[in-house]
């Protein structure tokens, strides 16, 4: 079993961080982009379509960055860590 260095964590927070970012940017501006779309075509002003799309947006790369979350800590840390932590090693901490 290895040990998980400080190396480690920057690596993958450095992964998580980029692809988190293009991908949440590209989700965004699909959300964005449709709903839009919807919000225009149905006669929205574009000063009142800007804040909902936005939202959207936002919501739309949650998931983004849920996924990235979970794809980084299990294949580049879980694998290093421990596999389980008795109840006295966390209590001792």
């Amino acid at each position: 079993m290895q040990t998980v260095t400080e190396y480690d964590y920057l690596k993958t927070w450095a992964l998580y961080a980029f692809c988190t970012a293009l991908g949440g940017m590209v989700a965004g501006a699909v959300a964005g982009v449709v709903l839009g779309a919807i919000l225009g075509a149905s006669g929205w002003s574009p000063k009142s379509v800007a804040i909902p799309t936005a939202l959207a947006g936002f919501i739309a790369s949650l998931p983004v960055s849920f996924f990235f979350f979970r794809l980084f800590v299990s294949r580049m840390l879980a694998s290093k860590a421990p596999q389980s932590i008795a109840p006295s090693d966390v209590a001792a901490t």
